[in-house]
């Protein structure tokens, strides 16, 4: 089956997005965190953890401040990372 080039572009841009968290996925090694168990700490189940670093979903404030505040970062640190994330919806809880 022939890769549209629209597909292709599609692909690329996920794959752009995966790489930029590359970073928060190397703090998460470093702090000794398996996927899975800094996803709990966090608040995220696997697959929406999953989501967020291949960059499917973008993630919210509170995800990124919450990841931040488990490994210790600064917020500046990762500031570029999550430089496009959306604030909660919290007139919907």
């Amino acid at each position: 089956m022939k890769i549209q080039s629209h597909d292709r572009e599609k692909e690329g841009a996920v794959n752009m997005e995966s790489r930029k968290f590359l970073v928060l996925r190397y703090h998460i090694a470093v702090a000794g965190y398996a996927l899975q168990d800094f996803g709990k700490a966090i608040g995220l189940s696997s697959q929406t953890l999953s989501s967020r670093l291949a960059g499917r979903v973008p993630w919210t404030v509170e995800e990124a401040l919450r990841a931040c505040d488990v490994l210790n970062l600064d917020t500046t640190q990762l500031a570029d990372l999550f430089k496009d994330c959306r604030k909660e919806n919290t007139d919907d809880k």
